[in-house]
């Protein structure tokens, strides 16, 4: 994560399932460090990975300053096609902004996350730049929009 020198808390938007992908944003956090993927699927096999849940997840012994916070806002509809992306849900990404915004603030941390994709619920990306911009606004925020090559 860049913007300054203090703690970065990373964010990782997934949904509720307790899989995580292996390529992707998803591949460069576990190279990164493992535990965000950990923590992720602890959480499901306990019964703690519901929507609007940010598990924010220290990574300081990978990286000094490094936080990783999972939020699950991504919806996957139980009978769709094979391949087809989640739907962001704005009421989860809501509630778990407020929860990245205190945690940041406790912090005095930025806030960095990727753009989302059209094809994982980006249609939705100018409701969630929306939210991010009010429920983050006394915090750094950084997007980041990665082209594919």
């Amino acid at each position: 994560a860049q913007g300054g020198g203090g703690a970065h808390i990373v964010l990782v938007w997934t949904d509720a399932s307790g899989r995580w992908p292996s390529r992707g944003f998803f591949g460069v956090v576990s190279s990164t460090t493992p535990e965000p993927q950990a923590v992720y699927e602890a959480a499901h096999a306990q019964g703690d990975l519901s929507m609007g849940d940010a598990h924010l997840v220290d990574c300081n012994a990978a990286r000094p300053g490094l936080w990783v916070c999972v939020i699950a806002v991504l919806k996957r509809q139980k009978n769709a096609p094979y391949g087809t992306p989640p739907a962001l849900c704005t009421a989860s990404l809501d509630v778990a902004l407020q929860k990245v915004s205190s945690a940041a603030q406790a912090r005095a941390a930025s806030v960095h996350s990727p753009r989302l994709a059209a094809a994982a619920g980006g249609g939705s990306w100018y409701a969630a730049e929306r939210l991010l911009r009010k429920r983050l606004a006394a915090v750094r925020t950084f997007v980041y929009y990665f082209r594919r090559g």
